[in-house]
């Protein structure tokens, strides 16, 4: 109940987080007593009842009762009690067990990442939910080369020419509003990443070399987006896709070896010569340049 699996920022990749059997202690402020709104500060009658309730972990923390209290002089002892998380403050832990995306705070693009399986973070790592939006939709836009172009235009570099992915300008990343059925193919997009992003997963592996079919699925995700805010142009230059889309959903099956057909298939289409999608895909930095090309040309 309170021992939660931790990811840390540089386990988070690109639409899959690549988990390290890490675990943290979750003890909040006046812990066990951390729901009732009256206690303010250090409590007494806090460590009271997590040591009567709960020996085995109070007993583990106070192994390191010298260094615990060692922390903060300012804060540790006075706003909160020696043996508990340091900077808890906020409400909004209860979040980390929704649905949510998570992304790095330092990167050189956009890795932004889907977890449903309640991932706590540290301080190296953000994270949003959202009850009314579509999260894999999000991550689509999020991870794509027009939403690296429109970050990397409102944030300074830093050391190594890397990007500081902050709450602050995460958050003035343009989400194009868009039809249902967009959406639904968008997201199913992004379940072939995330399940070819598994490295781990010894099925993903051994069917296909999957970095290339990544790279694939990524340049037919990056069109659909150019086309969510450039439609018009694309329309016209005759570069659109989205109308040839065809995929099946694979988020909802069990079997590996079903879901790796459907991806193994869908990427032979796509690969196909006579394929409208990747014709389209070859001709477009030609007849855009100043905006596909450009696009392209100014990201990673």
């Amino acid at each position: 109940e309170f021992i939660k699996p931790l990811l840390r920022g540089k386990d988070i990749k690109r639409y899959k987080y690549e988990y390290q059997n890490l675990y943290t202690l979750f003890i909040p402020w006046h812990f066990p007593l951390h729901e009732n709104p009256d206690i303010a500060n250090a409590s007494e009658i806090a460590e009271i009842e997590f040591k009567k309730n709960f020996p085995e972990i109070y007993n583990h923390l106070y192994q390191f009762y010298d260094q615990l209290c060692a922390r903060n002089k300012a804060e540790t002892g006075i706003r909160y009690e020696w043996y508990a998380l340091q900077r808890y403050g906020a409400n909004f832990w209860r979040k980390y067990e929704e649905k949510k995306i998570v992304w790095i705070e330092i990167s050189d693009k956009g890795n932004y990442a889907f977890d449903d399986t309640g991932m706590y973070l540290t301080n190296s790592a953000y994270f949003l939910t959202s009850d009314t939006q579509n999260l894999k939709y999000l991550i689509a836009i999020l991870n794509s080369k027009v939403s690296d172009f429109w970050f990397f235009q409102i944030t300074a570099k830093i050391a190594g020419g890397r990007k500081r992915y902050t709450g602050q300008y995460v958050e003035q990343v343009l989400i194009p509003k868009t039809t249902e059925k967009n959406e639904k193919l968008l997201e199913m997009l992004v379940d072939y990443l995330i399940y070819l992003s598994d490295f781990k997963n010894p099925k993903v592996n051994k069917f296909i070399p999957n970095s290339d079919m990544i790279s694939v699925f990524e340049e037919v995700l990056n069109y659909c987006v150019f086309e969510l805010f450039f439609e018009e142009h694309m329309k016209e230059e005759k570069i659109d896709v989205i109308q040839f889309l065809d995929l099946k959903p694979i988020n909802e099956l069990s079997n590996p070896n079903e879901i790796c057909s459907i991806i193994d298939n869908t990427y032979n289409w796509l690969q196909h010569m006579d394929n409208p999608i990747r014709n389209r895909v070859i001709r477009s930095e030609m007849v855009s340049p100043h905006i596909i090309g450009y696009i392209k040309r100014n990201t990673l």
